[in-house]
């Protein structure tokens, strides 16, 4: 489960293929045994809830701060999580599961865990994420770098910023330097139509603000894939659309 390239952060918790659908999860034991065996992707249900509410308590009881990037101090408990959550994901592959809509799946079914602490909430996302590893994952946090529409350039003003947010479920919302925007169309395997969003209608500072929001929401009608490379970040594309993000890491 666990890919190349990953921060000490992410060596804590293994990549999981999970589907569920359960509004109000709920706490259970801690088990080592090894999952029932599976026929079916649906089968996969009870054993990822069960799973992503397991990691919710032992993180929990987990001295995070003196685990992270060291795997060799990772207690009995997340080593134990950790086997079983490869164990799903061999058994995914196997039954040729839809691994994009089993993790957004199981995000939402598990989206009322929250903890007091927030280095657990920031590890758990990482688990609602699932199967994408640290460096394909486009859930998070992202600001726009630069693009072109059209083959013109966009040219943001001085003091402007334009954001993008990533949901676990692919839905995303963002700021544009001028306004809010909310984009409810899913990203799934690598695709993302964007057809439409939802948009305040505040006025921009600049006539600057303005045509770069104007030129980066046109751009974003057009999206219709996504990819990321390491070096490069997000990529939202289309055969006459390319915008670039970097990603927002989390302050300390």
């Amino acid at each position: 489960m666990n890919g190349s390239g990953r921060t000490g952060t992410l060596l804590i918790l293994p990549l999981l293929l999970l589907l569920g659908a359960c509004d109000n999860p709920v706490a259970v034991e801690i088990v080592e045994e090894e999952p029932a065996e599976v026929e079916t992707c649906e089968w996969l249900i009870p054993i990822g809830i069960e799973l992503v509410n397991d990691y919710f308590y032992a993180l929990q009881e987990t001295d995070l701060r003196t685990t992270l990037g060291d795997p060799e101090r990772l207690p009995t408990s997340i080593v134990a999580l950790n086997a079983r959550g490869d164990e799903l994901d061999r058994r995914a592959q196997e039954l040729d599961c839809d691994i994009a809509e089993l993790n957004m799946a199981i995000a939402t079914a598990t989206d009322g865990l929250e903890s007091a602490d927030p280095v657990v909430n920031v590890l758990l996302e990482t688990v609602r994420a699932g199967v994408f590893d640290a460096g394909q994952s486009p859930v998070g946090d992202w600001v726009f770098v630069e693009g072109t529409v059209g083959g013109d350039a966009i040219e943001l003003a001085p003091d402007q910023s334009i954001t993008l947010a990533i949901a676990a479920d692919g839905t995303a919302s963002g700021k544009t330097g001028c306004n809010d925007y909310t984009i409810l169309e899913p990203a799934r395997d690598g695709e993302w139509p964007v057809a439409e969003f939802d948009v305040t209608a505040a006025s921009c500072p600049s006539e600057v603000h303005l045509a770069a929001q104007d030129a980066y929401l046109g751009g974003l009608l057009s999206v219709r894939t996504y990819v990321i490379e390491e070096e490069a970040g997000l990529m939202l594309q289309s055969s006459a659309v390319e915008l670039r993000f970097e990603r927002i890491e989390e302050s300390d």
